[in-house]
């Protein structure tokens, strides 16, 4: 039996940005870990624990003096690192490899300044966890989680006291939940609450634990314990003597708790919701995280490979700093969309800086990949580089610069004719222009995994003598166009969906999926909707958006073009101020539809949302979430998501039947019964706390603007795991790279392929090299991380033919698995951790 015991836990919440920019963030972090020194030099027995690697570098980097004082007291354990990661983060809206790189950085961080790693994860204040989380903590070496939301009022079934938290994979956290006490705070404190909250978390005792962690010090601007925070905790321990008082730290707490913890309950879900309007706010942030994610990993993998075949040297230092960047702007407050408008100009900063560094990686390995390609041979070369382990075929954009010719056709490396549609230029043309030789065109493209293909373009010396300009008009693809009751309709077709647009609306009323012969949309069919949002920033206390004030309507539908590749139908409407441009595009043997958004938002205190109803009955609801998947109640509440969400269910016909959509940076969707609407924008005011009245001249709205983004709609027969939308969401958030390249040798040959699974269900997100600086080891080799996406165990074989590479190895449900693969092919692949430690 424990020892009726409160866990005293000295802390500072610093929030670096929020209703302040960066640089006063750090002046604060230098003001808060001056007073935790001081307080130690007054009071033997205070201990303070703090998190978030970057406030330390901050501190390295300006005042030596100071960090090395810290130092000397994480050595005497009295000032306790916690956290594990470089902020405390969203930890819903990041990627999974992002929570990888919180810790694997951070961790580093802390082990080569103090020698010690954090063991207790540590996000008191981010808005929701997702349930990847456990699996991602215990291997970045963390065993315990310290969370305060949701809270107690959002949340009631989350166990009160300490509990096991349990990932989809098995991997368990012992968690433990602060208490919010209204007045008398959560992770904060003042001076004139703490005896209050001591006295209501000693009653929670018998209720919840014989030992609990309370909590204290000023926060959110920093501040620390005060002189009469830890005097008034002295005279506490005097005067309640039946509960036993102690200054202390999250790890002194679960060590304690651990030999006791074999009875405590487990939870094995996500730990939602809090602050649900975050997961859309800022849609700007959003977009630039998830492109700065996903061109990092890109370049990363780029530049493994460069660095097989042509000797390209390691960009770890660089890749790093934008990692940074990008981890700082995941703080919560950042990435939750709920700081003051000016900090977001630091943000677009730190994001265009990583993704100008990713640019340069990528570009320097595939020019170095490039001139190693014999490209020898009649026409203009075309290569199409493919970042992912799996094989695209897709249709992807060409544009040229002949100057002396104009495209007739495009060869494959087997000298098959493909197709080519012609497409509007990027510039307005000048008949009487030499830069009349630029030519827009799309064709389809079949590229294998994580390799390239050659394309050869053949071009004539004058443009009449090629394709006609009308090509974009010409019609291959049926299409149709006839009133359906009472309504102009617009009608565009293949060999697997009938798409069908209201002339009206400029809605898409109907997807007809020949293959399963189901009609994938009931009713009015996908509608984008206006809804009226009157909640704060975060949402505080709102679940759900469903005040629906109006739709968009006074469509022009128009054919925009149809040829062999593909056909688009262009929907231009309106609302209030606001125009919404929709291209609906169809590719010649395409099993989905992709739609290409432009809208001029001018609609503050609303949201956008985009409403999908399906045609099956019994539904379930199933999210992507960082490195896995969820099913949730069809219920209509906001829900965080990564690049898809589905609805499957039963159709009609007594089929399994289903519909995703995937996004390339949105974050937010619902799905009530059978409709699912994901949220593309809301212009809630900046920094709106629901304590502040709103007036008409004292708040700026986020989002007002013109916006493009993309979604693409997938019908299919069976459930979600037996479809490709895994990987049609990362092609469509990181397309392969078309590049022209001049005539030359090389020893590489046409067509490659350097990285291929053979089990669909594994992907392959990570090729890097080790950071052996941060490190601190020397491991010659790459990292090389996959996760199982579909939630079923399976086996699965890994081949990379340049290292001379097969690798044989299980993936249980839901794991995520990172190899060490040693240069010299004489030593064996072994597994390893996030952090990428070398074997014992």
């Amino acid at each position: 039996m424990m020892e009726k015991s409160l866990h005293l836990i000295g802390n500072a919440h610093l929030d670096p940005v929020w209703l302040w920019r960066w640089t006063e963030g750090c002046q604060e972090a230098r003001a808060t870990f001056r007073s935790a020194l001081d307080r130690m030099n007054e009071f033997p027995d205070f201990i303070f624990s703090c998190s978030q690697a970057a406030l330390y570098l901050w501190i390295e980097e300006i005042d030596p003096a100071m960090f090395a004082e810290i130092a000397q007291r994480v050595k005497e354990g009295r000032w306790v690192i916690v956290g594990g990661w470089w902020m405390q983060p969203d930890c819903n809206i990041p990627s999974g490899e992002s929570f990888a790189r919180q810790a694997l950085y951070a961790q580093h961080f802390f082990q080569s300044r103090f020698g010690v790693r954090a063991h207790v994860g540590y996000n008191v204040d981010s808005f929701g966890h997702h349930a990847m989380l456990p699996q991602l903590l215990t291997k970045a070496g963390m065993d315990s989680y310290v969370f305060m939301r949701p809270g107690t009022h959002e949340n009631p079934a989350v166990p009160l006291g300490p509990f096991w938290w349990e990932a989809p994979d098995g991997s368990r956290v012992l968690a433990f939940r602060i208490v919010e006490f209204g007045e008398w705070g959560g992770y904060n404190s003042s001076d004139h609450n703490l005896e209050g909250k001591v006295i209501n978390t000693v009653a929670l005792l018998d209720e919840a634990a014989p030992s609990l962690m309370m909590f204290y010090g000023v926060g959110n601007h920093g501040g620390g314990p005060t002189i009469k925070n830890i005097n008034t905790l002295h005279a506490l321990q005097e005067s309640l003597t039946d509960t036993s008082l102690i200054f202390s730290s999250p790890d002194a707490y679960f060590t304690a708790l651990r030999p006791h913890a074999a009875q405590l309950p487990v939870w094995d879900a996500e730990l939602q919701h809090h602050a649900s309007g975050c997961y859309s706010t800022t849609s700007m942030v959003k977009r630039a995280n998830r492109q700065a994610e996903q061109r990092l990993l890109a370049a990363e993998r780029w530049n493994v490979i460069a660095g097989w075949v042509t000797g390209v040297r390691p960009a770890t230092t660089e890749l790093a700093r934008a990692w940074h960047n990008v981890l700082f702007n995941q703080f919560h407050d950042i990435m939750g969309g709920c700081s003051i408008r000016e900090a977001y100009d630091d943000v677009q900063e730190g994001y265009g800086e990583a993704k100008a560094i990713a640019a340069r990686v990528q570009n320097q390995a595939l020019q170095a990949l490039a001139g190693q390609i014999d490209t020898r041979g009649e026409g203009l070369p075309l290569l199409i580089f493919n970042p992912h382990a799996f094989p695209l075929q897709l249709i992807v954009e060409v544009e040229v610069d002949f100057f002396q010719g104009h495209a007739q056709q495009v060869l494959d490396v087997a000298s098959n004719v493909v197709p080519i549609q012609n497409t509007p230029p990027s510039m307005v043309r000048n008949k009487d222009d030499a830069h009349n030789w630029i030519q827009s065109f799309c064709m389809m493209a079949e590229v294998p995994p994580w390799g390239y293909a050659l394309y050869r373009i053949h071009y004539h010396a004058s443009e009449e003598s090629a394709l006609a300009p009308d090509t974009i008009k010409t019609e291959t693809l049926p299409f149709s166009e006839f009133v359906f009751d009472g309504r102009r309709t617009l009608a565009l077709e293949n060999a697997h969906l009938r798409l069908e647009v209201d002339g009206r609306t400029g809605c898409l009323t109907r997807i007809y999926d020949k293959d399963a012969g189901c009609e994938a949309l009931s009713g009015a069919g996908a509608v984008p909707l206006v809804i009226d949002d009157r909640s704060d920033t975060w949402s505080h206390g709102t679940r759900e958006f469903r005040d629906l004030v109006g739709r968009f309507h006074d469509a022009k539908v128009t054919l925009l073009e149809n040829g062999p590749v593909r056909g688009t139908i262009r929907a231009e409407s309106r609302y209030g101020r606001s125009r919404l441009t929709q291209d609906y595009c169809l590719a010649a043997d395409g099993r989905t539809v992709q739609v290409k958004v432009r809208v001029d938002w001018q609609e503050p205190l609303s949201i956008l949302k985009f409403s999908f109803p399906v045609n099956v009955a019994d539904p379930i609801a199933t999210y992507e979430i960082p490195y896995g998947a969820v099913t949730r109640p069809a219920n209509g509440e906001e829900e965080p998501l990564q690049n898809w969400f589905d609805v499957t269910g039963i159709a009609a016909d007594g089929q399994t039947y289903g519909l995703a959509v995937l996004n390339d940076g949105k974050y937010s969707a619902d799905v009530l019964h059978t409709e699912m609407r994901f949220t593309a924008l809301r212009s809630a005011a900046y920094a709106h706390h629901m304590d502040n009245e709103l007036q008409e001249d004292n708040h700026r709205c986020m989002d007002i603007g013109e916006h493009e983004f993309s979604y693409v709609i997938v019908p299919h027969a069976g459930p979600w795991q037996a479809t490709d939308i895994v990987q049609l969401a990362q092609t469509l958030n990181r397309p392969p790279t078309v590049q022209v390249e001049h005539i030359h040798g090389g020893s590489l040959p046409a067509v490659q392929s350097f990285v291929t699974v053979d089990a669909p269900g594994i992907m392959l997100t990570v090729l890097k090299y080790p950071e052996n600086d941060i490190v601190g080891q020397q491991f010659d080799g790459w990292i090389l991380r996959a996760v199982e996406t579909l939630g079923q165990a399976t086996d699965a074989v890994i081949s990379l033919p340049a290292m001379g590479r097969v690798i044989t190895t299980t993936f249980s449900a839901s794991e995520i698995k990172t190899l060490l693969l040693p240069r010299s092919t004489t030593q064996a692949v072994v597994e390893t951790n996030l952090l990428e430690d070398l074997p014992a």
